[in-house]
């Protein structure tokens, strides 16, 4: 479990199968509860742990690729920085296919269903584990939909 800076709580199950589709239940404290319905789709796109090396001032590029289905669905990149706080870095939005924010800068390339994150300028701080997906809200519950891991290591002298 995850917080953000929302005061939000995050769950975030990773490395899903099929296998885990069922109905859970979330809720904090006393509050009440809600029911959600989780369904795991296997896609040969997407999934998987993908390891990336840098060394530190350059520009870190990784590639998500996402299932069809996510083609018009606002594109994130989010950071599990020290294993308890989510962090999103950076998003497309749903009429927006590119967007800078400071030294990151995403582009959807919806022809392709890829979309590309770009860091320059790296830092030892930028190392970590990043997750590319998408925002899906069907009910009255909205969640995130995460099928790409990058590990980014940071090494070296500024070149």
């Amino acid at each position: 479990m995850y917080s953000n800076a929302d005061g939000e709580f995050t769950v975030l199950i990773r490395e899903l199968n099929p296998q885990d589709s069922a109905v859970y239940r979330f809720g904090a404290g006393n509050e009440k509860y809600k029911d959600t319905e989780l369904t795991v789709q296997k896609d040969s796109c997407c999934g998987g742990i993908t390891k990336a090396n840098t060394h530190l001032g350059e520009t870190a590029t990784f590639n998500c690729n996402y299932p069809d289905e996510f083609k018009i669905n606002s594109k994130y990149l989010i950071n599990l920085n020290d294993q308890n706080t989510v962090r999103r870095i950076i998003c497309t939005g749903q009429e927006s296919q590119k967007k800078q924010k400071g030294r990151f800068s995403i582009f959807d390339d919806r022809s392709s269903k890829v979309f590309s994150v770009n860091i320059s300028d790296v830092t030892e701080g930028d190392g970590g584990v990043y997750l590319c997906g998408v925002w899906r809200k069907e009910t009255s519950v909205g969640y995130y939909s995460y099928f790409r891991e990058i590990q980014l290591q940071v090494t070296g002298e500024i070149h």
